[in-house]
């Protein structure tokens, strides 16, 4: 399956995007103003009109391109073993999350201002039918036991986020030693045995991708 082109867009353009992603996930939609974005980007805020029409078309634009980057997933849900599918998009899912804060913070916006985000519909679509296809053939071979995947996508969305939308209050359980980077990653492992196995999924089946590539071609976990 194959993952869309990026859009190609001016410097100006770019910058007003980057602006407005800040402005918003600092203030969310209706505090943010064009004034804020533009001052932001450096740049007179008639181009805001030019080139997105209103605040709320920069709005939409912005989530679009957050969305049209999430196009990676299709490569991983397109892995034939439905374990790998899932385990790779899990991690994956955690560390989109990890590095950009601001799209946690615009998901926040929307769901308490209660702000419909369109996103990229066609990127969307295809990533809720390569999701929903991978736990089906898990399904389909007896490997997952039959669980509706809108379910499954939302738990797993639900067990993520969670974690980064209160990261700092979530960090703290760990101490002032606390490593970001190893929690995250433990934070994706366990999300993923959580994940298999509330699907019924063998509890020797290694959940590691590194173990899982390693004992299909033959070889002993370390």
């Amino acid at each position: 399956m194959s993952v869309p082109v990026p859009q190609t867009r001016s410097e100006t353009e770019t910058r007003l995007l980057d602006a407005a992603e800040a402005v918003f996930a600092e203030r969310g939609f209706h505090a943010a103003t064009t004034a804020a974005i533009a001052a932001r980007a450096g740049l007179n805020k008639t181009l805001i009109h030019y080139y997105f029409r209103s605040k709320d078309g920069l709005f939409q634009t912005v989530m679009e391109r957050i969305w049209r980057n999430h196009a990676i997933f299709l490569d991983d849900f397109s892995h034939d073993d439905p374990i790998e599918a899932l385990t790779k998009a899990t991690h994956r899912f955690a560390q989109i999350l990890a590095d950009n804060p601001n799209y946690v913070r615009l998901c926040a916006y929307c769901a308490l201002e209660g702000k419909e985000s369109h996103g990229d519909d066609e990127v969307m679509g295809s990533l809720m039918l390569a999701a929903t296809e991978a736990i089906q053939r898990g399904i389909d071979r007896g490997i997952f036991s039959p669980e509706d995947p809108r379910h499954v996508l939302a738990s797993v969305e639900g067990m993520v986020r969670f974690f980064f939308e209160h990261e700092e209050t979530m960090l703290e359980m760990w101490g002032e030693s606390a490593n970001r980077d190893q929690i995250i990653q433990e934070r994706a492992q366990h999300v993923v045995r959580m994940l298999l196995r509330g699907l019924g999924a063998r509890e020797d089946e290694p959940t590691n991708v590194s173990q899982r590539s390693q004992t299909t071609r033959g070889g002993n976990p370390q």
